[in-house]
């Protein structure tokens, strides 16, 4: 830019800005370079800037008060000292500065870098500082027309009235380069052609957009303009859900169309999604976009300090700006929410946009656009009819709900009987339910805890509306399942976890006494990893007929496969014993069914059973991990004790660590017991595990004869 060739030439005597901002060393920068213009053509500035504007200028950019008492402003006094604060600049220290290195980033992406950097530093400057600002008014203002003012300005900022005219005539187009980013009035500045333009009314209104600022201040090295619209525009679809979380009949059809219109690059595609609040539209445009592999720019309405009162108006730049930008990109789907703003006929909203214009933006977007809204009746048939598609979304049914919510509160181990609980209430939508357990997961609560905190977050929607409360549901803590409280052998419980949690699959044998944990265990990953839990025992799978256990055993894997499910087989011993004491040719064939359907499975499978010496060797060597989850640790069972009682005496610590045949589910039992008795003492809790030790304990088998 002109206005720093001649002041910052030279590198600077401080290695720091004390007193300025940088935008206002820029400022004093531009008026030394005002001065030097107007003493060539014997000019006072005075003449061409209104003394209180100086003043409050001068004032703004830390001239001594003093100073500012003279009759003549920027006189020699003030010349001088402008002169000395600019020499104190260190030119490198500005021109490294985020903004400063991002507009000229940008500005090479156009065909004439040089006029486009010094057009862009020149917008910046007018909507970051307010004294720059006041300068550039009063010198282009376009309500008045002085044209000595408007030549110094042009020097100054180093362009030219043949520059600005080949702008606004389109001689500096090239199909090539990327539009320029400046907008006139919030209208690209190429949006139409013009024969001649004012200088001064151009000068006035140009200006980057406001979305624009905050990325351009703050971004370390924008890399081109494409970066800095995925930063204003581009939405993070991050989304739990999929598309089976989705009714075949919502989904599909979206999607079929949707990559139709992607894959052949058409254009006025324009879908209209409408439903009740909290019914999940978002979130069924962020899981369509993901599908598809395409990215999201939202460009709906902000209604930030700077935006214009014409809300439609602001929209339809706002939307042609970006597809002009965005036109090149690849996978691009454009949403734009609330949009009955734009589309609702009311005057005092600012809406002075024809129908022919709506019309003409719909027909003619060369980007699919999707849009939503809440209020479908305030759009008028006219624009109804240039939707290709319109389609109300509604709430999901009771199943896929419920599976939206366990898999959005994978990791807080939210109980089957909550996530029901929460999703029967008429009065909660999905999104409800979705920030509450966004902000619960920040608080890294699990089980009972995180269901207690979203019971009360939600209450608080609930209190507002004057609906009623959800109901605190009572959980026994003592049953949580703790990985920490499992004695496994052979692999570590918690490993495995994460393993499943990367690969999503995995095939696991869980044996060992009656209570170790080993159904729990399918239970909690089925709560971590946010999927269902399909649960049979061994005796739902075994038929009366020949053939009948094979097509139970094939149907079970299809269902996990179908649900996304991890399934468990429990008891699996009870029908998967060995080969070799087969008498009958059926049993055999169970063996071999369970074997194609583990080895086709590519979900999570987990097989418990007490007696793994009883199954079939074939069978054993398709899991992935065989682990034994034995009886509780001495430390394990004390921690478990504690939870009944937080202080215990050595005495009964001691008799508690003679008891070497305890499991979860023993504690699991006098937890029930202690409820139902009504205490909850050291004695009492120890005397209950003593009777469950003993009861484990094999009787011993008489000696000598039997008298009859």
């Amino acid at each position: 830019m002109a206005i720093m060739k001649k002041s910052l030439k030279t590198p600077s005597k401080l290695n720091e800005v004390h007193r300025y901002d940088q935008c206002n060393f820029l400022v004093l920068c531009f008026l030394q370079k005002l001065l030097e213009e107007c003493a060539v053509i014997n000019t006072s500035i005075n003449d061409l800037i209104d003394d209180s504007v100086l003043k409050k200028t001068l004032l703004q950019l830390g001239m001594p008060k003093h100073l500012l008492t003279s009759k003549e402003l920027l006189g020699k006094q003030h010349c001088l000292w402008i002169e000395k604060q600019v020499s104190q600049v260190n030119a490198k220290q500005l021109t490294c500065q985020n903004y400063y290195q991002n507009l000229n980033t940008l500005a090479k992406q156009t065909n004439n870098p040089k006029l486009y950097f010094r057009l862009y530093l020149f917008s910046y400057l007018k909507l970051m500082s307010e004294p720059f600002n006041d300068i550039a008014d009063e010198l282009a203002s376009e309500y008045q027309d002085d044209a000595t003012a408007t030549f110094i300005l042009l020097r100054a900022i180093g362009v030219t009235d043949a520059d600005i005219q080949s702008i606004a005539t389109g001689k500096h187009r090239d199909d090539n380069s990327i539009s320029s980013l400046l907008t006139n009035n919030d209208e690209s500045i190429h949006s139409a052609q013009y024969s001649h333009i004012n200088v001064n009314i151009f000068l006035s209104r140009i200006e980057l957009p406001n979305k624009y600022l905050e990325a351009i201040k703050t971004i370390k090295e924008l890399s081109s303009v494409e970066a800095l619209i995925r930063h204003c525009y581009q939405l993070n679809y991050e989304t739990k859900l999929q598309p089976k979380d989705f009714s075949v009949e919502q989904f599909m059809p979206l999607y079929q169309y949707l990559d139709d219109a992607i894959s052949f690059k058409k254009q006025g595609v324009n879908i209209l999604l409408h439903g009740e609040p909290g019914v999940g539209k978002t979130e069924l445009v962020k899981t369509l976009a993901k599908a598809l592999n395409c990215d999201l720019f939202d460009i709906s309405h902000s209604h930030d300090e700077y935006s214009q009162d014409n809300i439609s108006k602001t929209m339809v730049n706002e939307i042609e700006r970006t597809q002009a930008i965005c036109g090149q990109l690849k996978n691009i789907i454009m949403f734009v929410d609330e949009c009955d703003d734009f589309f609702h006929e009311n005057p005092l909203s600012g809406r002075n946009l024809r129908k022919y214009q709506v019309n003409q933006l719909l027909e003619n977007t060369p980007i699919p656009t999707i849009w939503v809204t809440n209020r479908p009746y305030s759009l008028e048939d006219a624009y109804i009819r240039r939707f290709d598609m319109v389609l109300e979304v509604t709430s999901p049914d009771a199943e896929s709900y419920e599976r939206k919510v366990r898999q959005l509160s994978r990791g807080l181990r939210l109980s089957s009987e909550f996530i029901a609980h929460i999703c029967q209430h008429k009065s909660l939508s999905i999104a409800h339910i979705e920030k509450a357990i966004k902000v619960t997961k920040t608080f890294y609560l699990t089980a009972s805890d995180a269901q207690e905190q979203i019971t009360v977050l939600l209450n608080g929607y609930l209190n507002v509306g004057g609906y009623k409360k959800l109901q605190i549901q009572p959980v026994n803590r003592l049953l949580e399942y703790d990985l920490t409280l499992t004695n496994s052998i052979g692999h570590d419980l918690k490993t495995v976890q994460k393993g499943i949690h990367r690969l999503g699959e995995s095939r696991i044998l869980l044996y060992g006494p009656p209570g170790t944990g080993k159904s729990a265990y399918a239970k909690y990953l089925s709560k971590d990893l946010g999927l269902p839990l399909i649960m049979k025992r061994g005796s739902d799978l075994l038929g009366a007929y020949v053939g009948e256990t094979e097509k139970n055993i094939a149907a079970a894997f299809e269902e996990a496969k179908d649900k996304n499910a991890i399934l468990l087989l429990d008891e699996v011993d009870s029908f998967l014993n060995s080969r070799e004491g087969h008498s009958k040719s059926w049993e055999s064939t169970m063996v071999n069914e369970m074997l194609t359907q583990m080895e086709t499975f590519d979900g999570v499978f987990i097989a418990t059973t007490n007696f793994n010496q009883k199954l079939d060797h074939a069978v054993a060597r398709r899991f992935d991990f065989k682990i034994k989850l034995d009886y509780l640790l001495p430390a394990q069972s004390l921690k478990m004790f504690k939870q009944f009682v937080y202080s215990s005496s050595k005495g009964t610590r001691e008799q508690l660590l003679k008891l070497n045949n305890l499991t979860p589910g023993d504690f699991a039992v006098v937890a029930r017991k202690c409820s139902l008795l009504g205490k909850i003492d050291e004695d009492s809790v120890l005397v209950l595990l003593q009777q469950e030790s003993v009861y484990k304990q094999p009787l011993a088998k008489p000696i000598g004869f039997v008298i009859a």
